[in-house]
């Protein structure tokens, strides 16, 4: 991963990093902003290793995912939380959406109890999604 950088070029410490996404994470939940997320091209396809579906950046539009109590739910989730836990739109497998990557996720896992609805990715706005090759 690169070094973070400050306003005058000179690097940012991992820990000022860190208070930083801590900082805007608190102020996103509080302000309930929306969920998204635009990735790193490392981060574009599923981490799945036989998949090659490419999201480069998702606004989960979660007002959309169902009733008051599963949006709050999820915004808690994206912002305090590990991220957001839903199927990849092509091969179907859980992930967990976080901020800055995706992960693979195991269905059974705790984190998976607080999931987008299956059909999340048509209520979501996708950018860049693609078949890529690794």
């Amino acid at each position: 991963m690169e070094t973070a950088m400050g306003p005058g070029g000179e690097p940012v410490s991992p820990e000022e990093v860190e208070r930083r996404m801590t900082e805007y994470r608190a102020i996103g939940f509080k302000h309930r902003s929306s969920a998204i997320a635009v990735y790193r091209e490392e981060s574009y396809s599923c981490p799945w290793p036989d998949c090659d579906y490419a999201i480069k950046g998702i606004d989960f539009c979660l007002d959309e995912m169902g009733g008051q109590d599963l949006v709050d739910r999820l915004l808690e989730s994206w912002w305090q939380g590990p991220g957001l836990v839903g199927p990849c739109p092509h091969c179907r497998r859980p992930v967990l959406f976080r901020l800055s990557d995706k992960q693979t996720m195991d269905a059974a896992s705790p984190e998976a109890t607080t999931r987008l609805p299956d059909d999340w990715h048509a209520k979501s706005r996708i950018f860049g999604k693609d078949r890529t090759t690794r």
